[in-house]
């Protein structure tokens, strides 16, 4: 009987989705997490939202805002919106420095601007108010698996 030969992208799943942001004191909280609302439902949205108190370099105060996806419909609806709104120089962008972004316990980094995301808008980082994004990659097969086979499952998924 002839070995079947799988395509290891097809292995993968995305674990969770984790997002985390401050909130300082001069920006509203509830603006902040309205802007969620253009990647994750209300529904979700209410039970995943996390909020730290913390202080800043002047003894400001600082909220430390976090949402961990972990629930498959969730994460599915979340890269939709991902592939479905950036741009083609942000994918471009994510593609070109593929490497640098992925670490070897299969956690996919970037930085979403958190100004244009309160207008509606899903666009990488260019400056300093970020929406720090984690996408935690699976491995189902527990298979070997390189750098090259995720960036395949990200294209194929067209986060890419």
């Amino acid at each position: 009987m002839e070995k079947q030969i799988v395509n290891p992208s097809t292995s993968l799943k995305i674990r969770q989705i984790e997002f985390r942001t401050h909130v300082h004191n001069t920006e509203s909280m509830e603006k902040v997490k309205d802007s969620f609302l253009n990647l994750i439902p209300e529904e979700i949205l209410q039970e995943i939202f996390q909020v730290n108190n913390c202080t800043g370099v002047f003894s400001q105060k600082i909220l430390d805002l976090l949402i961990v996806l972990k629930i498959q419909k969730s994460i599915k609806y979340v890269l939709a919106k991902f592939a479905d709104n950036l741009s083609k120089e942000d994918k471009i962008r994510l593609n070109s420095s593929f490497e640098n972004r992925l670490d070897d316990k299969l956690k996919f980094y970037f930085r979403l601007d958190k100004q244009f995301l309160a207008l509606g808008k899903v666009k990488l980082a260019k400056t300093n108010d970020v929406i720090q994004t984690t996408i935690a990659i699976q491995n189902k097969a527990h298979s070997h698996i390189t750098s090259e086979n995720i960036k395949k499952y990200f294209i194929d998924h067209n986060l890419l």
